[in-house]
């Protein structure tokens, strides 16, 4: 106890070892199937954490080992690199209909930096009832540069948002990334 070492002990016991995080490996997120694979509805999906997609997107689905179809965009980057031999795990997928489900997408915003720009952008998020669930901003040399994570319904949503944005002073570019 006086040393330290007895209770080092009883933490090791007593506390889970920690887990190590996945460095450089996007999670995906599951969905409750608003995504029809291969004329099915009712596939284990996950929407994958590289490319993000959301509906009207065109979209194909990968057969993973052991998590069902990872839901990928037609154009995403991951997708266009995998080797030959791993094609044949593509399928063909669509939306399905589905009211509830929310979408995460990243959007980026360059501007002309000043006091109050972050001010005004996430009040319309706000007004758009956008949930943004996370941000990143950098400023050098007088250019703001934003990363927002959000959670969507449709593109139509998506696109309003960008519109606003894309109006508010010192925004030189609002877009999907």
């Amino acid at each position: 106890l006086g040393s330290g070492h007895l209770g080092r002990a009883l933490q090791d016991e007593f506390q889970p070892p920690m887990e190590k995080p996945l460095i450089g490996r996007r999670r995906s997120k599951e969905t409750p199937s608003g995504v029809i694979v291969e004329g099915e509805a009712n596939m284990l999906t996950s929407i994958a954490g590289c490319c993000k997609p959301a509906p009207p997107d065109p979209i194909v689905g990968y057969t993973t080992q052991g998590r069902g179809v990872t839901i990928h965009r037609a154009d995403c980057k991951v997708v266009a690199r995998l080797p030959e031999a791993r094609r044949a795990r593509l399928l063909h997928a669509e939306w399905g209909k589905s009211d509830k489900q929310v979408f995460e997408v990243d959007i980026v915003v360059q501007a002309q930096d000043r006091s109050g720009l972050l001010k005004d952008i996430t009040e319309i998020f706000a007004q758009e009832k956008l949930n943004v669930v996370r941000v990143n901003t950098l400023s050098h040399d007088g250019e703001a540069r934003m990363e927002f994570t959000c959670e969507v319904r449709d593109i139509g949503q998506l696109s309003r948002f960008l519109g606003r944005v894309a109006h508010v002073r010192g925004v030189f570019q609002a877009r999907r990334k």
